[in-house]
């Protein structure tokens, strides 16, 4: 029963305005374990190389005012869609993978989260397996790949867990992998995270096909829509369908208190975010019902 307790780390997507750097500082501002960035512009193909200085200027916050900071995790811009039957932008894709790999190890980051795609069945899958082994070519990257599960809006790709896990263990062999668990999204998906026994079940779903310590990150966000709905609308922790009381059962659970969590949750100031943090903090100490 002692696990129940273990300190949870938690975590904000964090703007990089002004420097790759000033994320961490802003990391630090908000009073945050660990951090999520975006490494390049989100909404463009194109970004400017990754400079020396930046690397340095990166590397040097990192170990004087964030080194508690951690894990330090990347997500992949927007457009990239690695199950794509348009062959530019396919190509694109990797582009964008290989770029977002390279930036990570540049920087030491932990984890990259990317999501599967949108695609149609199996061709999307083999489509998004190709996309990825040509990204990695014959490079070893550092950094850990995680695959997000989606909500299922649309043609998005991973939304059940057993669709999720079989593309899992169809990745090339040798890279570094892993999950990334979106509680908006899962839910949204049909996974009612908000109770015990369901989110249970969810739990040992991973765990008999890929096994639970696959999932090395969870994104903690409310669902503006309700359960099973398959559109994702992230709603900030309290004002959502899954509710306070739903994060508090969903925190009491011992394997999800021992992850990383980050907050995409809708803001407007920094306030907010400390705000947010305050509440997920304060719902996480209050242990099991």
């Amino acid at each position: 029963m002692l696990e129940i307790f273990i300190t949870m780390r938690f975590g904000v997507h964090v703007s990089v305005a002004g420097g790759l750097h000033m994320g961490l500082r802003r990391a630090v501002q908000l009073g945050c374990d660990t951090a999520q960035l975006f490494l390049v512009n989100p909404r463009a193909w194109q970004s400017p190389p990754l400079t020396d200085k930046a690397i340095e200027l990166f590397q040097n916050t990192r170990q004087t005012e964030a080194k508690w900071i951690s894990p330090l995790i990347a997500h992949m811009p927007y457009l990239p869609n690695l199950a794509a039957a348009d062959d530019d932008i396919f190509e694109k894709s990797i582009a964008a993978l290989r770029d977002n790999l390279k930036r990570c190890d540049a920087l030491g980051i932990n984890f990259l989260v990317t999501h599967m795609g949108r695609g149609e069945g199996h061709g999307g899958t083999a489509r998004m397996r190709e996309g990825i082994a040509r990204a990695y070519g014959d490079d070893h990257f550092n950094v850990c790949l995680l695959l997000e599960n989606t909500a299922g809006q649309g043609r998005e790709m991973g939304s059940q867990v057993t669709d999720l896990c079989e593309f899992y263990g169809m990745l090339p062999e040798g890279i570094s992998k892993g999950i990334c668990i979106d509680t908006c999204h899962a839910f949204a998906a049909g996974y009612d995270i908000s109770q015990k026994e369901s989110l249970r079940k969810l739990i040992q779903e991973f765990q008999q096909y890929i096994g639970f310590f696959e999932v090395k990150v969870i994104h903690v966000n409310d669902s503006l829509k309700p359960l099973g709905s398959r559109v994702d609308r992230h709603a900030k922790i309290g004002q959502g369908m899954i509710g306070t009381e739903g994060f508090h059962e969903f925190f009491a659970n011992t394997k999800i208190r021992k992850l990383p969590c980050i907050l995409e949750v809708p803001r407007k100031s920094d306030e907010e975010d400390i705000e947010q943090l305050q509440l997920v903090r304060s719902l996480a100490a209050r242990g099991p019902k």
